[in-house]
This record gives C-alpha cells, sequence and structure tokens, in this order.
C-alpha cells in the first residue's frame, strides 16, 4: 500500500480566479488546435499524451479545495482515451470522465485539439505543453523521424511569475479601468452553442498592411474589431473597450507555463458618427501603447498580489473568499466590452515543420462577453476565429469585410451555427 502523500502546489495569483466564476456557460475553458496534412492516428495519439505528460509533471494535476484556496496536487489516475472531438469547443470539462484532469485532448480528420482549464496555465503555456505534444506524436507517427528537439521553446517551468515579480511592502493600488463599457447582447444559440467563424489569411499581406499604418498586426486587428463593433452599434456612445491580454514573460524574464499575462485594453469612445478606419486605429494604437509598459504591469502585479498575501484575506474561508472574488470579477466584467487574444506565432524545427499547416486558437464565453476572437499563426497562415454564444453575426461579418476592402484575402469557414459571406 502506498501511503506517500502527494506533491501537492499553490495556485498562481491569477488562477485563484477561475474554479470560483467557472459555469457551464463561462467555462474557462480555451482551445489551442494544430492542424496537420495528414489524418491523426488516435492510438498514437494517446501514446503522445502520455508521454508528453511525463515531461510535464505540472500538467499531470488535479484541482482541491483547502479550507482557504484552492490548490493543485499530483493526479495518481491515468489519462483518459482521447476521442474523437463530438460537441463544441470550449466547454466545461466534465472532470469525473476527464480522471479529474484540469485539460482534454481531442482530434478531428488532420486537426490536433488541445482544451486547456484556464487555472492550469495560459495561453503561452498550453501552447508550449502542445507544441511539445505535437513533437511526440509525429515522432510517433513518422519512423524517418528519430528524436524529439525539446529546444528553448519549450519550458517545463513551474513557477509563479506574479509572486517573483512581487515586492513585498510596496503600496499598490488598483490599476483596472472603471469605465461602464458597452455590451454587445442578442439572441443567444440554443443548448448553451457557441458560433465558430475562422478567417484565414496571409500573414505577409496583414503584414504590409499594417506597415502602411504604421502599426503592429496586433494593434491592427485590434482595430480593425473595435471599428466593426462601432459600425455595428453606431447608435450607442458608450465606450468600446477591448480587453487584450499581454504575455508578461517578455518583460519580466520568465518562461513558466503556469499563468502570467496581464490585461490591456484597447479603449475607443465614440464621440460621433463619423470615424474613419484610420482615426480609430490611431486611437487603438495610443490606448495600447500607454497601458503597455513594464511600470504598469508591476503596479497591477504588486495590487494583485498584495491582496491575496494580506493576513486577512489568508484567514478568510475559502466559501467567504468566493463570495468576494465573484463579486469583484461580475463588477470589473463592466468595464470591458469583448476579448481579442493574440497567440502568436507557433513554430517547429524541421522536419517537423513540414507535417503542420495551421495554428489556431479559441476562447469561451464570460460574464458580459457574448463575443470573442483569439489570432494564431503558422508560417504565412494566420487564423483568426470568432466564437460567439449568438444567433447573429454580423461584427464578424462586418470584421473580415473591412479587410476584404483593404484588398486582403480571406477564407471563411463556420461551425454552422450561423454564416459570414463577405
Amino acid at each position: 500500500m502506498n501511503n506517500q502523500t502527494p506533491n501537492w502546489g499553490k495556485l498562481d495569483n491569477t488562477a485563484h480566479l477561475f474554479p470560483v466564476i467557472s459555469t457551464k456557460k463561462t467555462s474557462n475553458v480555451f482551445r489551442e488546435s494544430v492542424s496537420l496534412y495528414e489524418e491523426v492516428i488516435a492510438t498514437l495519439l494517446q501514446e503522445a499524451v502520455e508521454k508528453t505528460l511525463q515531461s510535464f509533471p505540472g500538467f499531470a494535476v488535479h484541482l482541491k479545495r483547502g479550507l482557504f484556496w484552492y490548490y493543485l496536487e499530483e493526479n495518481p489516475k491515468p489519462f483518459p482515451i482521447v476521442a474523437e472531438e463530438d460537441d463544441y469547443p470550449c466547454r466545461l470539462i466534465d472532470y469525473k470522465k476527464n480522471n479529474e484532469y484540469l485539460f482534454s485532448v481531442s482530434y478531428y480528420k488532420d486537426r490536433i485539439n488541445l482544451e486547456t482549464f484556464h487555472a492550469l496555465a495560459d495561453g503561452v503555456g498550453a501552447k508550449v505543453f502542445l507544441k511539445a505534444l505535437i513533437y511526440n506524436y509525429l515522432n510517433l507517427s513518422h519512423d524517418e523521424i528519430n528524436e524529439i528537439p525539446f529546444d528553448q521553446d519549450i519550458s517545463l517551468e513551474r513557477e509563479d511569475g506574479f509572486q517573483q515579480c512581487y515586492t513585498p511592502g510596496k503600496i499598490s493600488k488598483s490599476n483596472y479601468s472603471t469605465l461602464n463599457a458597452l455590451h454587445i447582447n442578442g439572441r443567444k444559440l440554443f443548448n448553451n452553442g457557441l458560433s465558430v467563424i475562422e478567417g484565414s489569411l496571409s500573414v505577409k499581406e496583414i503584414k504590409s498592411l499594417a506597415k502602411s499604418l504604421n502599426v503592429s498586426i496586433n494593434v491592427l486587428l485590434v482595430a480593425t474589431y473595435a471599428y466593426a463593433i462601432y459600425l455595428t452599434k453606431y447608435g450607442n456612445k458608450k465606450p468600446i473597450v477591448i480587453s487584450v491580454p499581454v504575455d508578461l514573460r517578455f518583460f519580466f524574464n520568465s518562461s513558466t507555463t503556469k499563468n502570467f499575462f496581464s490585461m490591456a485594453n484597447a479603449n475607443f469612445i465614440p464621440t460621433k458618427d463619423d470615424y474613419s478606419f484610420e482615426e480609430v486605429v490611431e486611437i487603438v494604437k495610443n490606448s495600447l501603447i500607454a497601458q503597455i509598459t513594464k511600470e504598469n504591469f508591476r503596479k497591477t502585479i504588486s495590487y494583485n498580489v498584495s491582496n491575496e498575501q494580506g493576513s486577512i484575506v489568508k484567514g478568510i474561508p475559502l466559501v467567504i473568499k468566493n463570495i468576494g472574488i465573484k463579486y469583484t470579477y461580475a463588477k470589473a466584467a463592466k468595464a470591458s466590452t469583448t476579448t481579442m487574444s493574440n497567440l502568436g506565432v507557433m513554430k517547429f524545427k524541421e522536419p517537423y515543420n513540414e507535417y503542420v499547416n495551421k495554428f489556431s486558437a479559441m476562447l469561451p464565453m464570460s460574464i458580459g462577453q457574448n463575443i470573442k476572437a483569439a489570432i494564431a499563426s503558422h508560417g504565412d497562415l494566420l487564423s483568426i476565429i470568432f466564437t460567439s454564444s449568438m444567433r447573429n453575426s454580423k461584427i464578424q461579418k462586418e470584421f473580415f469585410r473591412i479587410l476584404s476592402h483593404k484588398s486582403i484575402k480571406i477564407r471563411i469557414v463556420t461551425n454552422g451555427e450561423n454564416n459570414v459571406s463577405l
């Protein structure tokens, strides 16, 4: 009989939020996918997941509820059988069926899907795990490949970046927006359905357009999103606020696979009915530049961690903490219209890279946000996926129409919940 106590670890500062606010409608489960040039072999994918978990013990955990905080503990159960995708993406993970793992793996034809509960990792951390999974899978499915190149992009680090950057004793003030932002509402899809609309385009083409406007690709796409919302909600002068997750690893020299991100808000407050696209691009650019600084992020980290570390907060039972967390989150949600997250570029070493076609991502719904967008790219193929719980798709249509009118060629596919044509 094994009487050893399982290894356990604390949740990172941001992760404390997600077990409290997650529901069937707001799962906090995001998806990242890699599409290959060949159909996936289920048995080999199963073996690849198990091999990858051996290298990533920080992912082989389950969530436990303590007296004062949730925490992560080593999961002794085997990883469940990998199955073909048969439901909407970004569903709340059934932890009983999933053997209590905080992520799931599925496949559909040539696509491998990794769905991750946000308490385990952020998009960058999950991306690292997915990259290692693809290396392992291709190594198993191709005899000519006999070595897995775990390069510097694959980190096994599970430090809490927030705690590493926190300076005890520093006076902290909230750095969060208090704007009462526009919320996008409409008739919902049946059975908690999720509309998925993906636009695929050339990185070179969108980069050229961004360069002509003197902005980054990310700023261009966030501004296009804001402008699309403005054009479809022109009668409403409430602030359009697009939350943009920012990876903090670059700013604080971290390689952790835990959550380590902060939000910047692209604020566009319409005061007239005839803004040009170029005007909105400039407004969004200036809004983000003012916020995306190391000093701003340090202030946010200091504020968040100081709240967690306070002696009074530490001693409050979890059931009481949860009430406060839910209230604070619901209040903060009023300051955001939607989210657009850029997961960046997925790169593989040769010869692995030649087997990979596309990298893409999807976001779940959250309180007050019935539509979101995720950006991801591999090679010259950039994917923009809108997920929405609404039946109406006029914002997505307007977004792609704006880019199309700027001579960007776009290929659009949907999951059939609603359609978009340019």
